[in-house]
């Protein structure tokens, strides 16, 4: 039944008056990244905040997303916003890792015959363990990693100094992600959407997404279902002039404030 109760949370957030966030697109920055659960080596002004109700969950059920790359990794940062840390109730050997705390990515590289699509589920489980599953094709039917750490994927996690949330880092080798199995480089544009699942306090799930396509409708329940919502992202060098605005999708815009390598909205 959690199943169901999750999706009994994805459609209260997407109904029930909530205001979420709404943004189209980031720069995809060069590293160094260590991986190792800290947010330091990360400019987070120059990330995406991503929240399903901004009235109510800024603080304890959102998440600001980015993403970092050389040439043999993709980098992906998830700065949580959540009171109950890496509390999934799933064991990684046997359960769904999306019951609970984990971190969803759709991407897609290349285009055409060329292209390729990519589900990452990652998350820490009840004991401890943590695991990377990479399940490919838009429809899910093109095969899986179960654990994609074997095949040199990194992740690590930390827990904030302050407790208003975690870090959750990965690095994902290209040749994983795209056809050729080679690096994209800078000038190239992927697809790249987060899924932020968070574990309720009565055992069910919450889920928010972000980074949108502007030119196809938004599916903020099916998201996985196919990548026409899934937002573009940019490899390039040079950070955005200012941090990144917060946009709601009923079109205002915030600016983002910097103190220090800490936002505020």
């Amino acid at each position: 039944m959690r199943w169901v109760t999750g999706l009994l949370a994805m459609f209260l957030v997407a109904r029930a008056g909530a205001l979420p966030t709404e943004n189209y697109g980031f720069s995809v920055l060069p590293a160094p990244v260590a991986v190792d659960g800290e947010a330091g080596e990360w400019d987070l002004g120059q990330t995406l905040f991503v929240c399903g109700d901004v009235n109510r969950y800024a603080e304890t059920y959102a998440l600001r997303f980015g993403a970092k790359y050389d040439e043999k990794y993709l980098y992906v940062l998830a700065y949580w916003f959540d009171k109950t840390p890496m509390n999934n109730p799933g064991q990684v050997s046997a359960d769904h890792g999306w019951y609970g705390d984990s971190l969803q990515l759709r991407i897609m590289t290349g285009t055409g015959k060329g292209s390729k699509v990519t589900h990452v589920t990652a998350w820490r489980g009840v004991a401890g363990g943590d695991v990377v599953d990479l399940t490919y094709g838009a429809d899910l039917k093109g095969g899986s990693i179960k654990n994609a750490k074997l095949k040199g994927v990194l992740q690590a996690f930390g827990v904030r100094s302050d407790k208003s949330g975690y870090v959750q880092e990965l690095a994902i080798p290209w040749e994983l992600i795209t056809k050729d199995k080679k690096a994209l480089a800078k000038g190239d544009t992927l697809k790249l959407a987060a899924e932020a699942n968070f574990t309720l306090d009565n055992g069910g799930r919450l889920t928010i997404k972000g980074n949108w396509n502007p030119d196809a409708p938004i599916d903020r329940i099916f998201t996985y279902r196919q990548p026409d919502p899934w937002g573009y992202v940019t490899l390039t060098d040079q950070p955005a002039a200012k941090p990144l605005d917060v946009r709601l999708s009923d079109g205002r815009k915030f600016p983002t404030v910097m103190s220090g390598n800490k936002p505020a909205v």
